[in-house]
């Protein structure tokens, strides 16, 4: 018998949010994961915006909240004190 997962947020107005606030173009490739957060004290989800602009380096902003409660203004925020511009290697995901 198959159960239904966790529902998974619809993050298409974040995407707008993020893309608007960041003038990203076409080219630019954008991800959004919505992740359990271990730090203790953080909220049980956090929302991981992955940017790789098609002409600069790759970079990801946490915002500490689920997806669906994500303003633009957290984006703002986290953009201006968050991980922003620290460089962003995917491959870092997968390793030990």
């Amino acid at each position: 018998m198959w159960r239904a997962g966790p529902r998974r947020a619809d993050t298409t107005e974040l995407r707008r949010i993020v893309r608007q606030e960041l003038d990203l173009g076409e080219d630019d490739t954008l991800t959004i994961s919505e992740l359990a957060c271990p730090k203790q004290g953080c909220p049980p989800l956090e929302t991981v915006i992955s940017i790789f602009p098609a002409t600069d380096e790759p970079y990801l902003v946490r915002v500490c909240k689920a997806a669906a409660d994500v303003e633009p203004m957290d984006v703002i925020a986290a953009l201006a004190w968050g991980d922003h511009p620290d460089q962003f290697n995917p491959s870092s995901l997968f390793s030990d």
